[in-house]
């Protein structure tokens, strides 16, 4: 009975559910021999006809393997990646021929096969030196492209504009070295906000099929359909791109008003003397159960640090010596001696993150991280 609960490869129990199903592997035995099935010569000369593409997979799944992840997700990959590579032999005539977009198009076309093996797909390519990885205002111009692309021709010639004009304007304040020139960011935002508004505009109002036709009855049933506190942000961003397409001759007339804006009462109350203190207690009591949440809180409660300088903190910005982390835009954290503990067990759970040798920044995703229990 004990033999038939034991894995024969590696002995490990095996769990009731594959011990009842009559198989004689647990589950990361199987996911190995499918691995080595598909990674054997024979097969990969029945799968791929061309030698790079083979040695391609077979390095990817060395990559992800000394990455440290799971062998479920490493088999899961690895499959996917040979859908990827498939293809690129037909299309490609070598390895260097691959580029971003095209793999982006490839993913996008089979988002159910192929989608979540991008990244580390990317990653390993760059890692080769096959593939040069764009920096992020050519991921964000990407991504605005993309955004006005879906947009129908009738009305994507406007947000095409806007997007034009904005980025005219951003390049005009860093030519003079403004201090905080207009982000690709806020431009990605907008045009979503606009694309949102013509997407639902199709939808409710058929007979709407260009901005001339937009009335202001259509604009303030649009506003309705969003929260109180985001209505006014998109209210005057309507009207902002309104303007314009009235002075481009787009439109005859401004379909809304410009009132002035409107301030909502506040509904966050502060913490009384009371629940601040219980705060702190809960902090001070998560320092080893959960130092992610303990290290994070501290940073915002004792510090005042907000969302954006919280990620941007690198490691090389952390000086234990002088128990501080220094950032560029304020003065250096000093850190006490319970959130220097918590400092350190967030630090020996990140270690576990799978690529952890390629993240700078302090706090990343723990996607694929196998925290010891």
């Amino acid at each position: 009975m004990n033999d038939i609960r034991k894995c024969v490869m590696c002995g490990a129990a095996l769990n009731e559910a594959i011990a009842r199903g009559g198989h004689k592997k647990c589950y990361d035995c199987i996911e190995l021999t499918h691995l080595n099935i598909l990674l054997s010569a024979s097969n990969l000369n029945s799968i791929f006809s061309k030698k790079w593409a083979a040695n391609l997979l077979i390095k990817y799944y060395e990559y992800l393997k000394e990455a440290g992840i799971k062998i479920s997700a490493v088999s899961d990959n690895v499959d996917k990646a040979k859908k990827i590579l498939v293809l690129a032999e037909k299309y490609c005539l070598s390895p260097y021929e691959i580029n971003t977009d095209w793999l982006e198009k490839v993913c996008e076309d089979k988002p159910k096969n192929v989608n979540r093996v991008r990244t580390s797909f990317l990653c390993f390519l760059e890692e080769l030196g096959i593939l040069k990885m764009p920096d992020a205002d050519d991921l964000m111009q990407g991504q605005i492209a993309r955004q006005i692309e879906r947009c129908p021709k009738e009305f994507g010639r406007l947000i095409e504009i806007y997007c034009n004009t904005r980025m005219e304007l951003r390049k005009r304040q860093i030519s003079n070295n403004e201090i905080a020139p207009l982000v690709l960011k806020t431009i990605s935002c907008d045009i979503g906000v606009f694309t949102k508004f013509v997407k639902w505009i199709i939808q409710t109002h058929k007979e709407v099929h260009s901005w001339n036709l937009v009335q202001e009855e259509h604009v303030h049933e649009f506003l309705l359909t969003l929260t109180p506190n985001n209505r006014e942000l998109v209210r005057k961003d309507l009207h902002v791109l309104f303007k314009l397409a009235k002075r481009k001759k787009i439109i005859t007339y401004i379909p809304m008003m410009d009132y002035p804006c409107r301030e909502l009462p506040s509904v966050v109350e502060p913490l009384n003397i009371s629940e601040q203190k219980r705060v702190a207690r809960i902090l001070m009591q998560s320092v080893h159960t959960n130092p992610l949440a303990c290290i994070l809180g501290c940073l915002c409660f004792f510090h005042g640090l907000s969302s954006r300088q919280i990620q941007s903190i690198k490691l090389s910005d952390i000086n234990l010596p002088g128990k501080k982390i220094n950032l560029p835009d304020r003065s250096p954290v000093y850190l006490s001696t319970e959130e220097l503990l918590a400092l350190e067990n967030y630090a020996r759970n990140r270690s576990h993150m799978k690529n952890i040798r390629k993240r700078e920044y302090l706090f990343i995703g723990d996607h694929g991280a196998t925290f010891p229990t």
